[in-house]
């Protein structure tokens, strides 16, 4: 008692930069009685630069709270706690962990009913039955941890994929790789992810989605950050699993697809947490930019003036679709009445005897009712019969000066200026076959084909891409309108299988906005299957093909293409 007395009275005696020399390097577990000594020694402990140095210097103590699996809707599992630093609460985490290639249940459908990401994960990385096959080097690590440890692909008790949904730490904290490492060597082998009594970790393959947010800041202006800088600060966070031992995928990443990381427990327990120095050595593959496609300055105005003009299509469509469902609305209520006439007219035939004064006085104000209604029903229709006009001849006068600006401009600068000004990526936005016929008659048909698949606008998507994602923004309406608009770009040639930078056909970009929508797909898919156009990584289409062409595909095809 009094060597421990005669201690605290020493660092009591220290100045401040002693102090915090001393209390860096003690036990988190004493910082609790020592704080309670002094009020000096209480600011020194919450200071922000200390608790930095002390992550920084590999001092801080990094635990977990207890933390039991818990079994899900499905067959899926989770596991969420605490992440401590030196006592403290620091940070949260989750983890999804699902069933690998398991013939009871399609592993596509179990991480959808999920989540979005883990959808994508599963998309990218599995086939339907939790194999994950899809991406080489993923595959080469999970085939190298069975063998290693001999393991049995049907044993559902160790066969699992560990899905890190939610991984964050305090500010304060983000700054020391070492503490996130730590922390995350801590949970992949927590007992909760260890088989009992063998000390072996009960999951095969691991991955996570590294998260810009923690990291992003705001701007003064409020302004969306870049997609360069989102990237950058995602890989801040990629830093903390790659120093834990995790894997880039980098086949993605050439793709222009998301980051990934991926371990096994062969991989991870084969390491230990990086050095700074050995961190620094690892190359993180980044996207190549996209080349800068350089559009003449007379196709840019030719743009300008032509989204002026769709601008002032959109707004005279817009006022009439306003105005007709105002008219058929007040018709649906004329409607109404009138039904309620001819209840009113039952009623009285029930209550009044044939014949008498007052059924023929009930009846003849119904009667009067009813002529009034039809005169009010028939000039509503007249109406719309008038708005339909007016917005005809709206139309026409614009589309007659848009085939007039086209005219002109070809005339002055051949045909390649509809091409230079993007015209064709703009009407596929607007589904618009009239426009997009006017285009076509000012391009040669030899070309047709090479404007629609090899013309890619300042985003590198052709027209047909445009058309088949714009189609997410606007679901259902005027569906017959976009599916002829489609169909319209296939008669000209255009083909399904044309990708862009990203590696994303058009099918693809319908596909990252549409789950079930297998009536609009019928339009870009040709009735009997091309292997080539669904075997050339249109993994995204699985679960939309396999129900679309049940009766004509076999599973093993499918899972062949993907």
């Amino acid at each position: 008692m009094e060597a421990q007395a005669s201690r605290t009275a020493s660092i009591h005696e220290l100045d401040d930069d002693s102090l915090s020399a001393v209390l860096l390097w003690t036990n988190a577990s004493d910082h609790a009685n020592l704080s309670l000594t002094s009020k000096r020694i209480r600011g020194v402990l919450g200071q922000p630069s200390f608790v930095k140095s002390r992550c920084q210097q590999h001092c801080a103590e990094i635990s977990l709270s207890n933390a039991e699996l818990e079994q899900g809707e499905y067959d899926e599992m989770t596991l969420s706690g605490d992440i401590y630093v030196d006592k403290l609460l620091a940070g949260r985490y989750h983890i999804d962990i699902l069933p690998l290639q398991s013939v009871h249940m399609n592993f596509h459908e179990m991480a959808d009913a999920i989540s979005g990401e883990l959808q994508q994960v599963a998309v990218e990385f599995f086939n339907m039955f939790g194999d994950p096959c899809r991406v080489e080097a993923v595959a080469d690590a999970y085939v190298c941890h069975q063998e290693n440890v001999d393991l049995d692909i049907n044993d559902d008790e160790s066969n699992r994929l560990v899905y890190i949904s939610r991984f964050k730490l305090d500010e304060i904290y983000r700054d020391s790789t070492f503490v996130c490492a730590t922390a995350i060597r801590a949970i992949m082998t927590s007992p909760a992810l260890m088989n009992p009594g063998s000390n072996d970790p009960n999951w095969s393959l691991s991955i996570y989605i590294p998260d810009p947010d923690p990291y992003l800041k705001k701007s003064s202006d409020n302004s969306r950050p870049s997609s360069e800088y989102v990237r950058e600060m995602a890989i801040l966070d990629m830093k903390n699993f790659l120093r834990a031992g995790f894997h880039q995928v980098r086949e993605t990443v050439s793709f222009g697809g998301c980051d990934y990381v991926y371990c096994t427990p062969t991989s991870l327990l084969s390491t230990e947490i990086l050095s700074d120095p050995d961190l620094e050595k690892i190359e993180i593959v980044r996207p190549q930019p996209k080349p800068k496609r350089i559009v003449p300055d007379h196709a840019k105005d030719l743009e300008k003036e032509i989204r002026v003009i769709l601008s002032q299509f959109d707004d005279l469509t817009r006022m009439q679709k306003v105005q007709e469902n105002k008219l058929n609305e007040t018709l649906r209520k004329i409607q109404e009445c009138m039904e309620k006439v001819q209840e009113t007219r039952q009623m009285i035939r029930e209550v009044f005897p044939n014949g008498s004064a007052k059924r023929v006085e009930a009846e003849n104000r119904q009667t009067l009712i009813e002529r009034e209604l039809e005169e009010n029903r028939n000039l509503i229709r007249s109406g719309l019969d008038d708005s339909r006009v007016q917005f005809q001849y709206g139309y026409d006068k614009l589309k007659d000066e848009y085939e007039s600006l086209i005219k002109s401009n070809v005339a002055t600068h051949g045909y390649e200026v509809i091409i230079d000004s993007n015209s064709l990526h703009l009407c596929s936005a607007n589904f618009d076959e009239d426009l997009m016929m006017i285009l076509f008659s000012y391009i040669p048909i030899e070309h047709h084909e090479e404007s629609l698949n090899k013309n890619f606008d300042t985003g590198g998507m052709t027209p047909l891409m445009v058309a088949a994602e714009k189609q997410c923004e606007y679901d259902d309406v005027n569906h017959e309108r976009k599916v002829s608009f489609i169909k319209f770009l296939l008669s000209k040639g255009a083909d399904l299988d044309v990708r862009d930078s990203d590696d994303i056909s058009s099918l693809g970009h319908y596909r990252l906005g549409h789950r079930n929508k297998l009536d609009f797909l019928r339009t870009l898919l040709p009735e009997r299957i091309n292997r080539e156009v669904i075997n050339g990584q249109n993994r995204e289409l699985e679960q939309l093909l396999k129900p679309l062409f049940e009766n004509s595909v076999d599973d093993k095809f499918l899972d062949d293409g993907f």
